[in-house]
């Protein structure tokens, strides 16, 4: 069943309507990146343990950082969410350490608690098999 356009959407009627107007690529281009870039992504569902329940990556991926900063309390720099489409394949979250930090403990937690809120939100079978990174982006001063 088709969904209504709502205001988010309304932006790509314009812009197919503007491709009749123009001949060059790079403008239209031009034009519509900063659109594409500022609009909502909308998740992919994906399966859980139970039988016809599935989680949004969206979600999914807002429960994780939660997760991650309230276990580490450090900058989340960006949090990738793969999937083959209906199964969270992998998980990689990059982080902002500080200089006083031990990555490799840190990390080792990020991760034991990235998969016990996978296990919470998938169900513990699809958690315990997902891959998580943990990448750590940058270094910060610790703060005094």
């Amino acid at each position: 069943m088709a969904q209504p356009a709502n205001d988010d959407d309304l932006w790509i009627a314009d812009a197919a309507a503007e491709l009749g107007n123009h001949t060059d690529d790079t403008d239209v281009y031009n034009r519509l990146q900063p659109k594409l870039r500022a609009a909502v992504r909308r998740g992919v569902p994906v399966a859980t343990d139970s039988t016809g329940i599935e989680v949004n990556t969206r979600a999914l991926r807002f429960s994780l950082a939660r997760i991650v900063q309230d276990v580490c309390e450090r900058e989340i720099a960006a949090l990738h969410i793969d999937t083959d489409g209906k199964v969270v394949e992998r998980v990689r979250i990059d982080l902002i350490g500080r200089y006083d930090d031990d990555l490799e403990v840190l990390a080792d937690t990020v991760r034991d608690a990235a998969r016990a809120g996978l296990g919470r939100l998938l169900g513990p079978a699809i958690g315990a098999q997902i891959g998580i990174e943990i990448r750590w982006s940058d270094l910060e001063s610790p703060t005094a």
